[in-house]
């Protein structure tokens, strides 16, 4: 899977940008993988919650926030053809940058 310079490696859970191997959990990937299904389309808390984590999962939906805080230190500051984006009273969308 392509999104922008991310190549995803769905079998392996390895993500690369413009070649160089990154460190993402499996949970960040998964979310990222989410995210490239639904590109430009606005998800909740609740979405991510129950796509990522299961419908069984019972903690706060703060843990969405938490876990794209950390990918977003992750990914290169320049642009690589998408930005997570947050919307306001929401959720989250990945919209190209192209």
């Amino acid at each position: 899977m392509t999104i922008g310079e991310m190549k995803i490696d769905q079998s392996t859970f390895e993500v690369q940008i413009r070649g160089k191997k990154m460190e993402f959990t499996t949970k960040e990937i998964e979310l990222l993988i989410f995210f490239a299904i639904n590109k430009n389309k606005v998800l909740s808390r609740e979405q991510i919650l129950n796509k990522v984590w299961g419908y069984d999962y019972f903690g706060d939906t703060r843990a969405v926030d938490h876990l794209i805080k950390r990918m977003r230190k992750k990914l290169p500051q320049e642009n690589i053809g998408f930005e997570i984006k947050s919307v306001y009273g929401m959720g989250y969308r990945m919209e190209n940058l192209s």
